[in-house]
């Protein structure tokens, strides 16, 4: 009775001592939904559904060819949170191996995608700048992760978020501005770009008072299994709008793609929960009790906050559809609900993912990439039928959740019985 008391004692003066800055975090991150939110409100009245479907096959190259920007903010925060703990000081150094890594893997992806932009643009039934543009946005993630992770691995939390809600902000302010000049897709494309770009060298110069020596290798094993790890996720979570926009009409493209960006948004969440909660996982690593406590934290609010937003969808999804987006996105309230529930345990995933991350696993890696080649076969399949797709991404999104769960419960498991095996008087538990 008494450990149990104790346990919620201490679960207690952690989220005291924590919520607070998580509350002004959440705030900073509240401004940049706001701004993605105006993004697709202002791109999808101003494009219509045709155009709208090739901003968000631009977004969706993007997001899997670049997502290992994310995973390398992730090892750039976790390195320099280790070394922080360790007594490092800021130096000026700059070319260190995640900086080779940002350059090497942004601009691989960045020419793979200039490589293949003919046959890109030809299955997406677009021009062949819209591929070319988006390596350039490839690039630019990577440097932007690097400088990021920086910022967010000193415990900066605030500003490494405040940093990415300000590119947030600038690419509605500048895609507003070139929709009324009337340079329409390919302004607002550029727009995307240089939002980028400012943000980039804000940050880079933001994150010079507290840069750490980051004595990397680059593609180092767990640096390798992280990255790919992030890549698998977003082909899993992102290729459904390509495979619509090729399979599909483009109308109905158009207006999938609005609806997916509405339900997607609900990433942000575990998204801003990763740039608070990762460094500090790196430091508790040896705290079992913190760091279940941390993953338990994760579950439920990425749990309600995605399963208020099947609810509201439920309700008014339909009216918001054609509120936001225009009479042109009118659509059935099950499109949104569909979506909202097939990526309710994507979401989830997510946030266990920064624990994925943090353990570096192969076992989550193997499942990811199965769940790649099952998922990409069931809906190439499944589709036109868009209900169809919809059970196929809610399934693999559910394996994946439940499995990530497994491999955590496994590891905390194994880190309290090492931690009894190594401390005096103490038998591992079951002995």
């Amino acid at each position: 009775m008494g450990g149990t008391r104790s346990w919620l004692r201490s679960g207690r003066d952690h989220y005291r001592n924590h919520g607070s800055a998580v509350v002004r975090i959440g705030i900073i991150s509240a401004v940049g939904i706001l701004a993605s939110f105006a993004f697709q409100i202002v791109t999808a009245r101003w494009l219509g559904p045709v155009n709208l479907g090739i901003m968000s096959s631009f977004f969706a190259i993007v997001s899997m060819a670049a997502i290992g920007s994310s995973s390398l903010q992730n090892a750039v925060a976790a390195q320099t949170a280790r070394l922080l703990v360790a007594g490092a000081a800021p130096t000026p150094r700059r070319l260190d191996g995640f900086t080779i890594e940002a350059l090497v893997l942004g601009g691989a992806g960045a020419l793979a995608v200039v490589c293949f932009s003919p046959l890109i643009a030809t299955s997406l039934a677009t021009e062949t700048y819209v591929p070319l543009l988006a390596a350039v946005s490839i690039l630019l993630s990577f440097l932007f992760a690097r400088i990021v992770g920086s910022i967010q691995g000193t415990g900066d939390s605030q500003g490494a978020v405040w940093w990415s809600t300000v590119s947030l902000v600038l690419r509605v302010a500048l895609v507003g501005a070139v929709l009324l000049a009337g340079l329409g897709l390919i302004g607002a494309l550029v727009s995307v770009l240089l939002a980028s770009a400012v943000a980039c060298v804000g940050a880079f110069v933001y994150a010079r008072r507290s840069t750490i020596p980051l004595h990397h290798r680059p593609f180092g094993a767990d640096g390798v299994v992280v990255i790919a790890m992030s890549i698998a996720f977003a082909w899993l979570t992102n290729i459904d709008l390509i495979l619509v926009r090729a399979e599909a009409d483009e109308y109905t493209a158009g207006v999938y793609a609005a609806a997916a960006q509405l339900v997607k948004s609900g990433f942000l969440i575990p998204a801003t929960l990763s740039l608070y909660l990762l460094p500090r996982f790196v430091r508790q690593s040896g705290n079992t009790a913190m760091t279940r406590l941390g993953v338990r934290f994760t579950l439920g609010v990425t749990a309600a906050g995605a399963a208020l937003m099947v609810a509201f969808f439920g309700i008014a999804g339909s009216f918001v559809m054609s509120v936001l987006f225009g009479t042109d996105y009118a659509t059935e309230n099950w499109l949104l609900v569909g979506l909202s529930v097939a990526y309710l345990p994507w979401i989830m995933a997510q946030g266990q993912l920064i624990r994925m991350n943090a353990l570096a696993s192969r076992t989550a890696l193997a499942v990811l990439i199965f769940l790649m080649l099952a998922q990409f076969l069931a809906a190439t399949f499944a589709l036109p039928n868009i209900a169809y797709l919809l059970v196929v991404i809610g399934a693999t999104g559910t394996v994946a959740l439940v499995v990530f769960l497994i491999i955590d419960s496994r590891a905390a498991r194994h880190a309290r019985a090492t931690h009894a095996s190594t401390t005096p008087g103490t038998e591992p538990a079951g002995h």
